[in-house]
């Protein structure tokens, strides 16, 4: 029997093989694509009518094949949200640094890591040795973003917002306190799970440690446990204290990959109060990206307004004239000014388009203060757009 399966594994591998290479193909097509859309602005970036034509056309031969539609469709819509990464870059109109240095927060295994490697896996011209990013770990947000600050790292990832916990404070604090760029975002995928050092039943549980965000988005789950609960700086970093403790009556809330690699045991999966539980991080830099503009993408702002009878609604109206989708908008006290706050706003919009400069021009005669954060390419977007 054994003999039997080692055969069947090896024609596993050999068809994993093929499908590599044809994936390899398909994205030396989509570079060559993207350099003809680099040099004919008259070409679209993106078509969303195409891609759902393709996918139509995928998921019938799929069913041809007896595979089932919907799971096809899923696979090739990585496949196109991949290619369009790629594109992306062709049409990035600033150098691509060689081995840049990358600042996360907590360790491997947090969902900033994670991010940070996808985000910067997406680039080609990172992935080689010779000009892999590196990437480090910091204790605190600010003390990473003191180190991008201060020249030491070339970006930071910021956790920024979660769609159960809500916005992360400190996160728009420190925005608003450095002179920093954003330069792009990552939406992950949050999937909690309670991890302990031995397979052991709920009940021998008896701490369970983690972010306050994570221990706030898995509440429910956590009201059932007869345990006490314990903030951790990070939701990675509980897991590696477990590890370096030896307690198997603790237990801790982070991811699969940080249960992997501090080999602990998965004794619950997906323990969120919601569902879809998304965590929504940013790409911080020193200097600014400028994208083509037809690259669909969401710009942020940060300002100030004066203390006069609407003052906010008419910052807002200017959206509204110009038809510009406001994504978010958050307030933030102003430090050592009582009653006065800062506004953040997320509009999709690419600062290179002339309508949008204009726009930004306008509301710059609104506010008392105006900082563009900066314009970048916008994952949440595309996919409720493609979807």
């Amino acid at each position: 029997m054994m003999e039997i399966l080692k055969e069947y594994r090896k024609r596993l591998d050999k068809i994993d093989s093929k499908i590599l290479e044809g994936l390899s193909e398909r994205v030396f097509v989509v570079e060559e694509v993207g350099e003809a859309k680099l040099h004919d602005s008259a070409l679209k970036f993106r078509d969303f009518v195409r891609e759902e034509e393709i996918l139509q056309k995928i998921m019938k031969k799929g069913e041809a094949y007896q595979l089932d539609p919907v799971h096809i469709r899923k696979l090739f819509s990585e496949i196109i949200e991949y290619s369009v990464r790629i594109q992306e870059q062709k049409l990035y109109k600033t150098e691509v640094e060689e081995g840049p240095g990358v600042a996360y927060h907590g360790c491997k295994g947090s969902y900033s890591y994670l991010a940070a490697k996808t985000h910067f896996g997406s680039f080609k011209d990172f992935s080689s040795a010779e000009k892999g990013a590196s990437f480090k770990s910091y204790d605190t947000l600010e003390g990473m973003i003191q180190a991008l600050a201060d020249g030491k790292q070339d970006f930071a990832i910021l956790p920024l917002e979660n769609t159960t916990a809500g916005s992360i404070n400190e996160s728009y604090d420190l925005l608003g306190k450095y002179d920093l760029k954003i330069v792009g975002e990552e939406i992950l995928t949050v999937n909690h799970c309670l991890m302990t050092l031995e397979k052991i039943p709920l009940h021998r549980v008896k701490r369970v440690l983690s972010h306050p965000q994570a221990l706030l988005q898995c509440s429910k789950f956590l009201e059932n446990l007869d345990c006490s609960k314990e903030a951790f700086s990070n939701t990675a970093k509980a897991a590696e204290y477990i590890h370096k403790l030896q307690d198997p009556s603790l237990a801790a809330i982070a991811s699969p990959e940080a249960a992997e690699n501090y080999g602990l045991h998965v004794i619950e999966h997906n323990i969120t109060n919601q569902v879809k539980n998304y965590t929504r991080l940013i790409i911080v830099s020193r200097e600014e990206r400028f994208y083509d503009q037809r690259v669909p993408c969401k710009t942020s702002l940060v300002f100030t307004l004066g203390h006069k009878k609407g003052a906010l609604i008419r910052a807002l109206q200017v959206f509204e004239k110009y038809e510009l989708n406001l994504t978010k908008i958050e307030s933030r006290p102003k430090v050592n000014s009582p009653w006065e706050y800062f506004f953040y706003v997320d509009f999709e919009g690419n600062g290179q388009d002339p309508h949008v400069k204009k726009m930004l021009i306008e509301l710059t005669g609104e506010t008392t203060h105006m900082k563009n954060l900066g314009s970048y390419p916008a994952p949440l977007e595309r996919k409720v757009k493609g979807n």
